[in-house]
């Protein structure tokens, strides 16, 4: 084995060849020499001041390292393994980087770039621990594979495109997305993505480390920018107003591209916005723009997440109802702990990463919840109960308040998704059509506002047994069915453990679950958690709880749709009045003939 005088000569020659620096280390993993930062050394200096340690300067000759801090991740090792395969996946070349385990756990990537990142930590914890930061100019790493530096000098440069997706790589590990300073109030009511659309951006497509995206105007390169899942963009395009090099919120771009980067005067614009959180910039309440243009920066767009399997998907308005003691509030709960613990289900898929869930509960107690979820996964905080302060009072004439409290409790808590069980506490009146539609304009702003997914309860009036259910039954006027984007509803079977889901609005996708294929769900209290397990798609007919045998009802239909259709009656109409499709029709025609 080499001697550490050996080793010193060996590493200074081979440093040498990179111009780069060796310096000595001593126990308590600081530089013995003062002028390190900017000085020379022989290797006959280095051995005199008794090094216990190597280490090698970063900054020079364009060298720098990539110092992926794992300790502090949750997983250590899972947190290796992400990194490694983003990288795997990326397409970078192995041979332009040198890649040392430290002592800790992590590992160094060291490499040679013409470029600079303007962040030295760039990837932090939700705690604001290093998970990931640049070793540069003024900085060290200690070298721990020895063998490996000896072939630093033969490192080719990185591309400026390698540059930028090693730094895309790093970025999309950050999850600490907290604003400071006199922004720190600032209502983001926009992603990135949809600032950078509204501005000419396009779409390009999506990998494990996040969106990419093509700035408006001619480029050579396949994207300009890299948005990462919690609402943060890395842009690396100069022919934009944007900074490069750094991670972006929607404050920053909003800043860039209409306040040409004046901070200041875009602050005038938030004095007294901290109570009601109002769009920071006055703007047009219409905008004109050619479809051919908005077709062209849509194209490609990935398709909206699922968060309910079917039936709720990420930027809905939702609203889930059905008669009362139907379970609704079992399956709201069951749909919020599958967003902040997902599961596999082929029916209520959600397609994201666990989110922080706020969920108005103003009907059960605390009692009532901890018999119904005992034994539910621990949720590590992610799932935020809402409930009336038993102090304060609350009478009609402060439900005007509500919106404003929710607004403050969202940018407070920032969820990835709101529950409202149910929404006949904010608005007891929504029978009107003016209540109806104030109480759905409130819900559709939190939704602009904080680009937030709306799962709200709901009820319907009692309805006559043995009849479908449809959109017109959910209490309110017209006007509820009108301002949200979709709507399912719980309805009851002749089994008094089984329910069935169906759809009545959908705008994302297609009918799934009509009447024709609702889905049965059952009550299961597996591990003593009530929720429901689904078990088939059937027609919703044959669930219904008709007062006399089913099966004498289904005939009984069976003789109306066949009497109407022998007396001309049309045959849209007929499958209108009896909720049945087209192929359901001719069946039960020809049956009856």
């Amino acid at each position: 084995m080499a001697t550490l005088n050996e080793n010193v000569d060996a590493l200074c020659m081979a440093l040498a060849k990179a111009e780069l620096q060796l310096i000595p280390v001593g126990e308590n993993k600081k530089p013995l020499f003062k002028g390190w930062q900017k000085g020379k050394f022989t290797s006959a200096e280095i051995i005199s001041a008794n090094p216990k340690a190597l280490g090698v300067r970063m900054g020079d000759n364009g060298y720098e390292a990539v110092d992926v801090d794992s300790k502090n991740a949750e997983d250590l090792e899972g947190f290796n393994q992400a990194f490694a395969e983003r990288f795997k996946s990326s397409g970078l070349i192995r041979s332009k980087f040198i890649i040392q385990r430290t002592q800790s756990g992590g590992f160094h990537l060291v490499y040679r770039t013409g470029l600079r990142t303007e962040k030295k930590k760039i990837a932090r914890d939700s705690d604001n621990k290093t998970l990931i930061e640049i070793i540069s100019e003024r900085m060290y790493i200690r070298i721990y594979n020895e063998e490996e530096f000896y072939r630093i000098s033969d490192l080719e440069e990185l591309t400026t495109k390698e540059y930028r997706t090693l730094m895309s790589i790093c970025y999309s590990f950050n999850t600490y997305t907290s604003t400071t300073g006199s922004f720190k109030e600032y209502n983001e009511s926009h992603t990135c993505s949809e600032l950078l659309q509204a501005k000419g951006w396009s779409y390009v497509s999506s990998d494990s480390v996040g969106e990419k995206w093509l700035r408006a105007g001619e480029s050579s390169n396949t994207h300009s920018a890299t948005i990462f899942d919690y609402n943060r963009a890395y842009v690396f395009s100069t022919s934009t107003p944007l900074p490069t090099g750094q991670l972006l919120s929607p404050t920053d771009i909003t800043v860039h591209y209409d306040f040409n980067g004046d901070k200041a005067a875009f602050g005038k614009t938030l004095r007294g916005e901290t109570k009601t959180l109002t769009a920071a910039v006055k703007a047009k309440r219409f905008k004109v723009e050619s479809l051919d243009d908005i077709l062209i920066r849509n194209e490609g767009l990935p398709p909206a997440k699922k968060m309910f399997g079917e039936f709720w998907y990420e930027g809905e308005l939702c609203v889930l109802f059905g008669k009362t003691n139907t379970g609704k509030s079992h399956l709201a709960f069951q749909v919020a702990m599958g967003l902040v613990n997902p599961s596999e289900s082929a029916h209520f898929q959600y397609d994201g990463k666990k989110i922080k869930v706020l969920y108005f509960d103003l009907e059960l107690s605390e009692r009532q919840i901890a018999t119904r979820l005992k034994g539910v996964q621990k949720t590590e905080g992610r799932f935020l109960r809402v409930a009336f302060d038993s102090d304060y009072f609350h009478g009609a004439e402060t439900q005007e308040d509500a919106f404003e409290e929710i607004d403050g409790l969202i940018l407070e808590h920032k969820p990835g998704a709101l529950i409202l069980d149910n929404i006949s506490v904010f608005h007891p009146d929504n029978e009107k059509a003016s209540d109806a539609t104030g109480l759905l304009n409130q819900l559709n702003g939190l939704k602009r506002r904080h680009n937030l997914p709306i799962l709200a309860i709901g009820h319907t009036p009692k309805i006559s047994t043995g009849v479908p259910i449809e959109i017109t039954h959910l209490q309110g006027s017209a006007q509820m069915g009108n301002l949200i984007d979709s709507a399912f509803a719980i309805g009851k079977t002749s089994d008094k453990n089984k329910r069935y889901l169906k759809q009545v609005k959908v705008r994302e996708t297609e009918f799934r679950y009509d009447s024709e294929n609702v889905l049965l769900i059952e009550f299961t209290q597996e591990d003593t958690w009530v929720h429901f397990d689904a078990i088939e798609q059937t027609s919703e007919y044959e669930l219904l709880s008709f007062a006399a045998d089913t099966t004498a009802s289904l005939e009984q239909r069976d003789k109306e749709i066949f009497r109407l259709y022998t007396e001309g009656t049309d045959r849209e109409d007929i499958m209108r009045i009896h909720s049945i499709s087209k192929s359901r029709f001719y069946e039960i025609i020809k049956k009856m003939k």
